[in-house]
């Protein structure tokens, strides 16, 4: 099971790894933007909308419940072998976050692809993962504001 961050013209020309039929499509957007629509079938497709900032109070800014559903998302992935391909607009910050999160935390095998994680993204993913793994379900409207 792997995991590849790719950009969104990759999504659309088929240019990532081949994941065959059990594979897992994670779509991040800007929230101006229509997902795209990919070249190849997924068996599931998550869609998210939010921009490439790392600004806490920024209304288009990643929030906690989108992390909460990439990190669901990933933990079903990874219970059920599948692959995954993540996408943002240029596949580095937003989709990097994602990736490196996922094989950081949850085993899936790098790809190698180049990144720049979003920190907000990615300290949200952790905060996520954390408290449900040892606390059960965080409060996702009370979540601590990181600096």
């Amino acid at each position: 099971m792997f995991i590849e961050n790719v950009s969104l013209a990759a999504i659309q020309k088929g240019w990532h790894y081949d994941t065959g039929n059990n594979a897992m499509l994670i779509q991040i957007v800007d929230p101006d933007n229509n997902h795209p629509v990919p070249k190849y079938d997924f068996k599931h497709v998550v869609q998210l909308k939010f921009l490439d900032l790392e600004s806490v109070g920024h209304p288009l800014a990643p929030k906690p419940h989108h992390a909460a559903k990439i990190v669901d998302a990933l933990v079903h992935a990874r219970d059920n072998q599948m692959k995954v391909i993540v996408h943002c607009h240029a596949g580095v910050c937003r989709s990097g976050a994602v990736a490196q999160f996922a094989i950081d935390r949850l085993g899936f095998q790098d790809t190698e692809s180049h990144r720049i994680p979003n920190l907000l993204l990615k300290k949200y993913l952790n905060y996520h993962f954390d408290f449900d793994t040892c606390c059960g379900r965080p409060d996702l409207e009370n979540i601590p504001r990181f600096q």
